[in-house]
């Protein structure tokens, strides 16, 4: 099924229609129910369908019209008027009437109504001429009418105030007439006491597909063919299919869409999308126009990251203080454009209500190379593809744009997308290069290559540039580079913000980057917490790339859990076979000797001194304050030695020591910390 057809459902022949009417079951038979319980003579609870565009309310209404029309039990009593989608001629309650009877006149019982209604226009009193008119037409042949109107909350807003009191008071007093609508904005009349309709309507609210009702509405859109494909797709890729309803919130024409497009690579799909970009840009539009200048703001700034947003973000990308950031977004929740999505914390997160809505503000409003304008899709392929189909799909659209199948507008918006998407830096450089070579048109629009931003961010720092190269590292952290993360955890370590390079070497960790494996361990022992955590991470470092930088830290954090075999073990494979009498001994051992003394393995600390096995390192003369402060440790069976201390070295030992005593007290291992504790 092509999108169009979703988006109107009311041009699709009643057959397929029919045929392909496959969710919002439930409701459709609870609408029924109620139409049937309420008889000809009884008063009905006039109702409001509320949702979001793209949920289904106009099939509904549509669905609704055909069985009440087939119904052998209504069919007789009760007509179905159903509107089309957007009437924007209805602006008065005699328009009403007039197109009413516009749609009645196909019945030999009405057929001169319009008539009628032509001899009454210069009326003084038209409106009430015209639904005397339909009224004792209604009762001369004993029917009722349902009418079936879409956006009706828009409709009513353009009525003014009389005709609103005065069309309350006909639904309240004539059983001839019925009104079940929908409308995809709350209609504000229903809550505030001072309006006529205040209270009147019954609401239903149509929520998104459930995953059940996904696979329905899926299995339903195609022929046979293409229903054994999309049963194969539930079956292997369920997991995909779930991504996409959550991706789009449920809203069913939103996931037709976004599937289209996934399987189109002739751009078909993305023409479709614009003729509905098209179509909806009046109505958007005057949604914007209509809100205050700082919910604008707001709005834009939400649609343009997609994601969800705190407050605080909102604050920072549109400059407004927090407090009246605070205020509007309570006052765009009330009005359903954006949605409140609750934390574990004070700082809930918000998003766009409307997804298509979301679609439609990143494709107008944002600029042609701006790579936020492809995000929905960057989104979408993320949740749909993994690293394989994502290369594949690009080889695709490589292909495509060698053959000219794409429109300058689809190429640029396919490259955009995945140059985003990808991680494999050659495929996304061929991408763009292709992307320039065969639709040179829209080359100033792409984004820079991620290879490119990486060397941008190299030289930057080279150069002494630390705010650049955190700049752009952040950029391709952002895109889940772990390179880019552990080099921004860098960047905030020499900043000194030990929280955010936490962080930022946990993501890359996460990813088994073996460089921030080992920072993040350390970045735990600095803060003198976690000992297991660190010491399960230098372990995994020690494992992937063994060295006196991995057994010396190992060693020390081993010490910090008092897992003593360990730690003497990583002490003696670097002194044995990874260190040499040309390093710097005092930046590998002055910790582990420390952490020894601290911990009470004077014995151990002693031996790497005086044991024939490290000579060739000559620790002796090249610690020498470290030996004579761990003699003083040890006490009096050494205390003759101790005494050979030269003066010049007693303040050097004495801040030695100092730190032995800092070590204990900071890396004392608590009962619920220790290795045994934890089994």
């Amino acid at each position: 099924m092509k999108v169009a057809a979703i988006y109107n459902p009311q041009e699709m022949q009643e057959d397929l229609f029919v045929e392909r009417f496959v969710v919002r079951r439930d409701t459709l038979a609870e609408l029924m129910q109620r139409i049937r319980e309420t008889g000809p003579n009884q008063f009905f609870k006039h109702t409001i369908i509320q949702g979001l565009r793209g949920q289904g309310k106009t099939t509904l209404l549509r669905k609704l019209s055909i069985c009440v029309r087939d119904n052998a039990e209504l069919s007789p009593w009760l007509i179905p008027v159903l509107f089309r989608e957007e009437e924007y001629s209805v602006t008065s309650l005699c328009r009403l009437w007039e197109l009413v009877v516009e749609h009645l006149a196909d019945q030999p019982e009405f057929e001169t109504l319009p008539d009628q209604y032509e001899e009454a226009y210069q009326s003084p009193h038209y409106e009430k001429d015209c639904f005397s008119i339909l009224g004792d037409a209604l009762q001369k042949t004993d029917k009722t009418i349902l009418l079936l109107i879409d956006n009706l909350g828009e409709m009513l807003g353009k009525f003014e105030l009389r005709d609103q009191q005065r069309l309350r008071e006909i639904l309240q007093t004539s059983r001839r007439i019925r009104i079940i609508g929908a409308s995809a904005v709350m209609l504000e009349q229903h809550y505030d006491q001072g309006k006529p309709f205040f209270q009147f309507f019954t609401m239903k609210t149509l929520d998104g597909l459930n995953r059940e009702e996904t696979h329905e509405l899926l299995l339903g859109l195609g022929d046979a063919e293409q229903t054994a494909k999309m049963q194969d797709i539930l079956r292997t890729q369920s997991g995909k299919v779930e991504a996409l309803r959550r991706l789009t919130a449920g809203v069913p024409r939103t996931m037709i869409l976004l599937f289209e497009i996934f399987l189109d690579d002739h751009g078909s799909a993305l023409d479709d999308l614009e003729a509905l970009l098209d179509r909806v840009t009046p109505l958007y539009k005057h949604r914007l126009d209509d809100l205050p200048a700082q919910q604008q703001a707001i709005v834009h700034a939400i649609a343009l990251g997609w994601d969800a947003m705190s407050t605080k973000e909102i604050a920072a990308k549109t400059r407004l203080p927090s407090k009246q950031v605070s205020a509007q977004l309570s006052q765009l929740e009330k009005n359903r454009l954006i949605r409140r999505i609750p934390t574990s914390t004070k700082n809930h997160l918000y998003q766009l209500e409307e997804r298509f809505f979301n679609i439609w503000c990143l494709m107008r409003l944002g600029r042609k190379n701006d790579k936020q304008r492809a995000i929905w899709l960057v989104k979408f392929l993320e949740s749909w593809c993994d690293e394989q189909e994502l290369a594949e799909r690009a080889e695709r659209h490589m292909d495509a744009l060698k053959e000219g199948k794409l429109a300058p507008r689809h190429a640029l918006l396919w490259s955009q997308a995945l140059a985003q998407s990808l991680r494999d830096l050659d495929l996304q450089q061929r991408v763009l290069d292709t992307t320039k070579e065969f639709v040179p048109q829209v080359a100033e629009s792409l984004p820079e290559s991620d290879t490119d931003l990486f060397k941008k961010a190299s030289e930057a720092y080279k150069s002494g540039d630390c705010k650049s190269a955190l700049k752009l590292n952040k950029v391709l952290a952002d895109k889940g580079y772990p390179t880019a993360e552990y080099n921004v955890g860098i960047l905030y370590m020499q900043n000194g913000d030990m929280k955010l390079s936490e962080s930022y070497f946990f993501k890359a960790a996460q990813k088994g980057y073996v460089d921030a494996i080992h920072n993040l361990s350390l970045v735990y022992y600095e803060d003198g917490k976690r000992p297991l955590d660190a010491l399960e991470l230098m372990r995994k470092s020690d494992q992937a790339e063994p060295s006196a930088q991995t057994k010396l830290p190992l060693s020390l954090l081993a010490l910090w859990n008092e897992e003593f075999p360990e730690a003497f073990s990583a002490i003696d494979l670097a002194m044995t076979e990874f260190l040499t009498e040309t390093d710097d001994l005092d930046d590998f051992l002055a910790y582990p000797v420390a952490m020894l003394a601290a911990k009470g393995q004077t014995a151990f600390a002693l031996k790497l001194f005086e044991d024939e096995r490290y000579g060739h390192l000559n620790l002796k003369e090249r610690l020498k304050p470290y030996y004579y402060a761990i003699l003083q440790e040890i006490g009096e069976s050494r205390r003759d030695d101790a005494l050979r201390m030269g003066p010049e070295l007693e303040q050097t030992v004495a801040e030695i020591r100092a730190d032995i005593e800092g070590f204990r007290l900071q890396y004392r291992l608590q009962p619920t910390e220790s290795s045994d504790a934890k089994a």
